[in-house]
C-alpha cells in the first residue's frame, strides 16, 4: 500500500476473522469495527491515517474491552463540548436583573 489506511480499507480488512483474532489476542476488541476506527483514527469517509500512527493508537487501547468504549465516549464528549460552546455563541445572554436603589 501507500503507507496510509482509510476507514473503508480497514472496514474491508476487518471482515477477515484472522485479523479480528489477532486484535483479540492483543487484548483489543474490534467487534464494533466502525466505533473502533472512529476512536483510533477519527476517520471520516475518504480520510486516511498513516498506518504507523494507526498501529500506535490501536496499541494504546490494549487491555479490557471497555478501553475502546471509554476512548469512544471521551471522543464523543469532546465533540459534544465543542458543539455546546458553538451553540452558546448563538444564544444571547439574558439581561441582568434590574437593581433597586
Amino acid at each position: 500500500g501507500n503507507g496510509y489506511l482509510s476507514k473503508e480499507e480497514f472496514l474491508i480488512a476487518a471482515e477477515d476473522e484472522e485479523l479480528v483474532s489477532r486484535f483479540a489476542a492483543l487484548g483489543i476488541d474490534i467487534r464494533n469495527i466502525s466505533q473502533f476506527v472512529d476512536t483510533v483514527g477519527g476517520l471520516g469517509s475518504g480520510q486516511e491515517i498513516q498506518v504507523q500512527d494507526f498501529v500506535a493508537k490501536a496499541a494504546s487501547l490494549q487491555g479490557m474491552a471497555s478501553s475502546t468504549t471509554l476512548q469512544y465516549v471521551s471522543t464523543q464528549v469532546g465533540e459534544l463540548q465543542a458543539a455546546v460552546i458553538e451553540l452558546a455563541k448563538l444564544v444571547p445572554l439574558p439581561a441582568p436583573p434590574a437593581t433597586c436603589p
